[in-house]
């Protein structure tokens, strides 16, 4: 009994160093993460807007190399981060936040993954289509540049993004044509910057996997990050968020999965937000962006039999 207590002693230790390293090594790369990003930026931010009232999307991150960047006072992450072969990934929960040219200059100098100071905007391109909902359901847009964070940006369809070769690539997550070139482009070491919403299609789709069938989504779940289906209410919305706070490992759901895969007690505080994990799992499983999250998943519920 003792040599078997010494051992689950020396077992939960190994645990805690472990978890330890993984801590610091995600708070350093995190503070890095964040210096480039906001060092010119206010020590607050407000992503609410007044006159245009959107509704953003909580976002999910799941994936291995995935990160939440900012959270709100209740704790929705509002912006994510993802590593992609070569390259880097940032995801805002509505397409009106590409608009903000601070912000976006800060997620434009990380994502290029430059050791300049900043990106100048002539490497920075523009997708010139979007999808977006009328009367007759959901049609090509043509973006506007008053809907962009630079008036000097080029616009380069999807179609030529891998001839055109820019650092940053700005899109709106709302359709998926040309997605293979976008995973290419950020494979090779491109810098990509996404902003959109799913609530109000999976208000229209109850019965469906968001993950699964959201047109975004079909490419955000590459770089283990989604559109959810709830959206952010305005109160949450409305309070200041601090740009030099870094939020915990536990806000990302796959750190919280692989704590829980070796059994130690770890929750996610808005785990409904990740039922279709559970929900859609055998569909989800045989695609290749959700296996790991689903196998960690299966370990964990071994330990609450």
């Amino acid at each position: 009994k003792q040599s078997s207590s010494l051992s689950k002693f020396q077992k939960e230790g190994e645990m805690e160093k472990t978890k330890k390293s993984e801590e610091d090594l995600f708070f350093e790369k995190k503070y890095k993460t964040h210096e480039t990003m906001f060092n010119s930026m206010p020590k607050t931010i407000v992503f609410y807007n007044e006159q245009s009232r959107y509704l953003m999307s909580k976002l999910m991150v799941f994936g291995a190399t995935s990160f939440p960047i900012l959270e709100t006072n209740s704790g929705a992450i509002v912006m994510a981060g993802s590593y992609y072969g070569k390259g880097r990934v940032v995801v805002f929960p509505h397409e009106s936040i590409l608009a903000n040219t601070r912000l976006m200059q800060g997620a434009a100098d990380w994502a290029s993954g430059s050791h300049v100071s900043s990106v100048e905007t002539c490497n920075i391109a523009a997708d010139p289509i979007s999808r977006a909902w009328s009367r007759d359901g959901w049609v090509y847009i043509r973006v506007g540049k008053r809907t962009l964070p630079f008036n000097d940006i080029q616009f380069v369809t999807r179609e030529n993004i891998l001839t055109a070769k820019p650092s940053v690539y700005i899109t709106e997550g709302h359709y998926d044509d040309n997605a293979d070139n976008l995973l290419t482009y950020v494979q090779n070491g491109g810098g990509l910057i996404i902003g959109g919403h799913a609530w109000f299609w999976a208000s229209q789709n109850p019965m469906t996997s968001l993950l699964l069938n959201h047109t975004g989504n079909k490419l955000l779940s590459n770089f283990g990050i989604a559109f959810s289906n709830q959206w952010i209410n305005h109160n949450d919305a409305k309070f200041p968020i601090e740009t030099t706070k870094i939020p915990s490992m536990k806000a990302s759901y796959y750190f919280v999965a692989q704590q829980r895969s070796i059994g130690l007690n770890c929750q996610h505080h808005d785990k409904d937000l990740y039922h279709e994990l559970h929900l859609f799992k055998d569909e989800l499983e045989i695609k290749g962006e959700f296996e790991d999250i689903i196998q960690l998943n299966k370990k964990a519920q071994l330990y609450n039999q």
